[in-house]
């Protein structure tokens, strides 16, 4: 046997130069794929894969709820113009207008949710959802996402114990009478009948009595003159995506680019406001059309494209009587007797109902193609 000097040629006379490779193959590996050696982990963030976008519910404005009536002038002490009297006329005979009342009461809206106390507690041992964190994270989405739903119904869908929609209020006699998927009292609001004629409580609806006809510039404009006529000044336009989009076209189409302007707008609690500054970091950028911020949404009416509302958010409005809370009880406070169970249970609540001071200060665009 020759010296052997180095390890190497140790291995090498002992063991052979292929003899690592025969130690590392292998008949049976690790796999992904053997039972009972691999399981994912999938955490307790969860991705949704849903639009829970609740844009109207968070541009409208909100006012506290501070009294359950309202009064409206419903006709003027006098048709104008008059009040001329000659040099040494008679004091003219004293007037007033006429007066209405109206009133609603809140509306209560809840969505609520459980877990047992056996669930809660594997999901602090094992790779589970924390049931009660995940589910607090995805109601309070989904609660507003409902309500913004309940303000966006077809004025055939009567509220209920929902909060009323603006498609309801945004109604008139016109539409009533003339557009057949609209019944008798569809659009009877805070007990007004608004089917047995033209009265103060329509607002400005154009309409083509039931049948389709191409958005155009023109339909808009005429909506937005009738408001303005009747005395409102919109300041928030709402629509669904399509209606958008399809606006947009035509504005490039006929290089009206004066119209097509965009604008940073923030949701408050007194509706939407434009920021004050460049740079300011909040809000989000909406298209406009005259100066008017336009909010879209996917839960808009459509006839065959969303419909178009104008709205003057001095004169509509969601009254508060109790903002959204969450309320939670079971194990987890000491409390199970509570709901009766060991475990937990919690509940988003809200107490509101949309109002209209002024309905002729809006509009509707309706039965677009």
């Amino acid at each position: 046997m020759f010296p052997l000097r180095t390890m190497g040629q140790l291995e090498d006379y002992y063991y052979g130069r292929n003899a690592m490779m025969r130690v590392m193959k292998a008949d049976e590996p690790y796999l992904s794929t053997t039972t009972g050696i691999y399981n994912p982990i999938y955490g307790q963030k969860v991705w949704s894969q849903l639009n829970q976008e609740k844009n109207l519910f968070a541009c409208l404005p909100k006012k506290v709820w501070d009294s359950t009536g309202w009064r409206v002038i419903t006709a003027r002490a006098d048709t104008p113009p008059v009040g001329g009297i000659a040099e040494d006329g008679a004091i003219p005979e004293t007037g007033k207008p006429t007066y209405a009342q109206i009133y609603t009461k809140p509306k209560l809206v809840a969505h609520s949710f459980a877990a047992s106390e056996i669930d809660s507690f594997l999901s602090t041992v094992d790779d589970a959802l924390n049931p009660m964190a995940a589910a607090r994270e995805y109601f309070a989405i989904e609660h507003a996402e409902h309500i913004n739903k309940m303000l966006l119904q077809n004025v055939t869908t009567l509220a209920g114990n929902n909060i009323d929609s603006i498609d309801r209020m945004i109604s008139s006699y016109s539409e009533v009478n003339g557009c057949a998927d609209v019944d008798a009292d569809d659009a009877d609001v805070f007990g007004l009948n608004r089917d047995a004629g033209a009265t103060w409580a329509d607002a400005y609806v154009n309409h083509n009595s039931n049948t389709n006809r191409a958005l155009s510039l023109d339909l808009i404009d005429t909506t937005l003159t009738n408001i303005r006529l009747n005395g409102g000044q919109p300041d928030l336009i709402v629509t669904g995506y399509d209606t958008l989009q399809r606006l947009q076209a035509l504005l490039q189409a006929q290089r009206r680019f004066g119209h097509a302007d965009e604008k940073m707008i923030v949701p408050t609690y007194n509706g939407v406001k434009g920021v004050p500054a460049e740079g300011y970091e909040g809000g989000f950028v909406v298209a406009t059309y005259q100066g008017i911020p336009i909010i879209p949404s996917k839960d808009v009416v459509d006839d065959g494209l969303s419909r178009m509302y104008f709205i003057d958010s001095r004169y509509m409005f969601l009254r508060i009587a109790k903002p959204t809370q969450y309320f939670e009880t079971g194990v987890s406070t000491g409390n199970p007797f509570a709901i009766d169970t060991f475990g937990d249970e919690g509940v988003y609540r809200t107490m509101a109902e949309l109002v209209c001071v002024f309905f002729a200060a809006h509009g509707k665009l309706r039965d677009l193609e």
